[in-house]
C-alpha cells in the first residue's frame, strides 16, 4: 500500500490541511520545528485507519471522526494494485451514521457493491500498523489501547475458538504499537529467524558483535494471569486453547523450569539456538515467534524474555542491558524485517532515530529502507543524517500545520548544509563562535579591524577553530585583502 494523499478540515494543529505524496516513493519524512504538526499527522493518519477499521472490521456503526476528510491511497488484493479515495461523510441518525463516498481506480462504488465485488472495504485497509514513539504519544496509546482491550477481551472470553495449531488469533488488532516489553520479543524472533536472511544477520552483528548462538541462554517468564479462574484442571485456571498448547510446546522443549514458592510465576529456560528454534518449528512465518509472544503477553501470561548472549570474546551480554540506541534500532528495524512478507503494511515512526549513535544514525535508512516494499512508512526526524539519505522529494517541511515548499536537495548532502536550508539553523557552529565570526566579518566590512579588541578576538578565534579551519582560512583571507586595500 501507499498513501497518496490526505485532505483534513480541523484536526488541531492541521486546519484545512493538504498534502500529497511522490507515487514513486514508499517512505516520507516529515521535519519541522516542535508543535509544526508532523505528529499530528501520524495521529490523524491512524486515527483514520483506525475509524475505518471499526467500521468496516468490527461493525461499529456508530463509529464517528472527522467530517469531511479525503484519503486517496493503493493497496495490494491478491497481487492487484487498486487505487482508492474515499471521503468521510457523516449523516443524523441514531446507527450507520457513516456514509463514505469510495471510489475504486476511479469508479464510485457503494459499500454493498465493494462487498459483492471486493468482499468488503476491509480488504483494502492495511494489514498490520506499525506504531513507534521515542517519547509520550498519549492520542495513539489511548487508540492502541481501545483496540487492544477489544482484542483481549477476544482473546480471553471463555470458551474462544483461538488455537496455536492451527494458527488463529482475532481480527480485533489493526495496530501494533511498539512497547518497551517488546524488545526481547523482537530479539528473541529474530534470533530464531537468523539463518533464513543474511540481513537480519547482518541487522544482529552490527548491532551487538559477533555472537555464538549455540551458547545463548532465554529465559522466557510466565506469570499467573490477574482474571477470573474459569478451568480447575489447567494451569492458572486458564481457558484457553493456544495458552494450553504453548504450555505443552514449553514444557516438552524448554531444559528447565522454575516455579517460585506462592506458584505465581514459572521461567522456562533454553540454552542454545536449537532448543528455541524448536519451540517454534510449528510455522515459516518470519513474524511467527513474535506473534506467538504478543498473544502471550495480551493474555497477560507474559511478563519478560530476557537472553544472554556471548560475544566471542566471551563477554557476557544481557538483553536488558542493551543500550536505548540498540534497543530503538531493533525494534524499529525488526518489526520491519519480521513482517517483510506481509503486504499492505504501514509504519507510523515519531524520531525513531532520536537515540541513536551517528554511526547508526547513518546506516539507519539505507538499512530499514529494505523492507518497504508493498509498504509504505511515515517517519518524523530532527536527525539530518536521515535527510541526507533520501531524495528531496521524499522530505515534507511543517510549519505551523502547513506543509512548506524549499525545493532543495538532500540526498547526499553535508549535515551542516541540511541544517542550514531544512532546520533553519543560520550556522552549525556552536552560538558563540558563530558570533564571534560574525563580529570579525561585520568589523572588517567596516574597516575597524587595526584596534587591541578586534586582534584579540582574531586571536582567541584562532585559538578554539584553529589556524587550519577553513572558515578561519576563509576569514584571514579576506583581512589580508582588507589590508592591502588600505595600503
Amino acid at each position: 500500500m501507499k498513501i497518496k494523499s490526505l485532505h483534513v478540515p480541523d484536526y488541531y494543529l492541521l486546519q484545512d490541511f493538504k498534502i500529497g505524496f511522490n507515487d514513486s516513493i514508499d517512505l516520507a519524512v516529515i521535519i519541522g520545528d516542535n508543535g509544526s504538526g508532523k505528529s499530528s499527522l501520524l495521529e490523524v493518519i491512524a486515527y483514520i485507519f483506525g475509524h475505518l477499521h471499526k467500521y468496516f472490521v468490527l461493525g461499529d456503526k456508530t463509529a464517528e471522526f472527522i467530517d469531511g476528510y479525503e484519503f486517496e491511497f493503493t493497496s495490494l488484493v491478491e497481487g492487484i494494485e487498486y487505487s482508492i479515495y474515499l471521503k468521510s461523510v457523516f449523516v443524523k441518525q441514531k446507527t450507520n451514521t457513516f456514509r463514505p463516498i469510495i471510489r475504486i481506480n476511479n469508479n464510485e462504488m457503494s459499500i454493498i457493491q465493494i462487498e459483492k465485488e471486493f468482499g468488503g472495504f476491509q480488504n483494502f485497509l492495511p494489514s498490520r500498523i506499525g506504531v513507534y514513539y521515542a517519547g509520550e504519544a498519549q492520542y495513539l496509546s489511548k487508540l492502541s489501547e481501545h483496540f487492544e482491550e477489544k482484542y483481549i477481551k477476544e482473546l480471553i472470553k471463555e470458551g474462544n475458538s483461538y488455537s496455536l495449531s492451527p494458527f488463529k488469533l482475532p481480527q480485533e488488532r489493526p495496530f501494533y504499537y511498539i512497547k518497551d516489553s517488546y524488545f526481547g520479543f523482537i530479539l528473541l524472533s529474530l534470533i530464531v529467524n537468523k539463518e533464513k536472511s543474511s540481513k537480519i544477520n547482518e541487522l544482529l552483528n552490527n548491532l551487538l558483535g559477533t555472537i555464538d548462538y549455540n551458547q545463548i541462554e532465554v529465559k522466557i517468564k510466565l506469570k499467573k494471569p490477574n482474571r477470573p479462574v474459569y478451568k480447575k484442571d489447567v494451569l492458572w485456571g486458564i481457558d484457553s486453547k493456544f495458552v494450553e498448547q504453548f504450555i505443552e510446546k514449553l514444557n516438552s522443549t524448554s531444559i528447565n523450569v522454575e516455579e517460585n514458592d506462592d506458584k505465581t510465576t514459572l521461567i522456562y529456560t533454553y540454552n542454545g539456538i536449537l532448543d528455541i528454534k524448536d519451540l517454534f518449528k510449528d510455522s515459516e512465518k518470519s513474524d511467527y515467534a513474535f506473534m506467538v509472544l504478543d498473544t502471550l503477553f495480551y493474555n497477560d501470561l507474559l511478563e519478560s524474555v530476557i537472553i544472554e548472549l556471548k560475544d566471542d570474546n566471551g563477554n557476557i551480554i544481557n538483553s536488558e542491558r542493551l543500550s536505548e540506541g540498540q534497543r530503538q534500532f531493533l525494534v524499529t528495524c525488526g518489526l520491519a524485517v519480521l513482517w517483510e512478507d506481509i503486504d499492505n503494511k504501514l509504519f507510523l515512526y515519531d524520531e525513531p532515530d532520536v537515540f541513536l549513535h551517528p554511526k547508526w544514525q547513518r546506516e539507519y535508512i539505507p538499512f530499514i529502507k529494505q523492507y518497504f516494499n508493498n509498504s509504505f512508512a511515515v517517519f518524523t526526524t530532527h536527525n539530518p543524517s536521515i535527510l541526507s539519505d533520501v531524495n528531496s522529494s521524499q522530505v515534507y517541511l511543517f510549519r505551523q500545520g502547513k506543509v512548506i515548499d524549499k525545493g532543495l536537495n538532500t540526498y547526499g548532502e553535508k549535515f551542516d548544509r541540511i541544517l542550514i536550508d531544512y532546520f533553519g539553523l543560520d550556522d552549525t557552529r556552536s552560538k558563540n563562535v558563530s558570533q564571534l565570526f560574525s563580529s570579525l566579518y561585520k568589523s572588517i566590512k567596516e574597516k575597524n579591524f587595526s584596534n587591541d579588541e578586534f586582534k584579540s578576538d582574531f586571536e582567541k578565534l584562532r585559538n578554539i577553530v584553529g589556524a587550519d579551519d577553513v572558515d578561519f582560512l576563509l576569514l584571514n583571507l579576506e583581512l589580508n585583502r582588507a589590508n592591502e586595500k588600505n595600503k
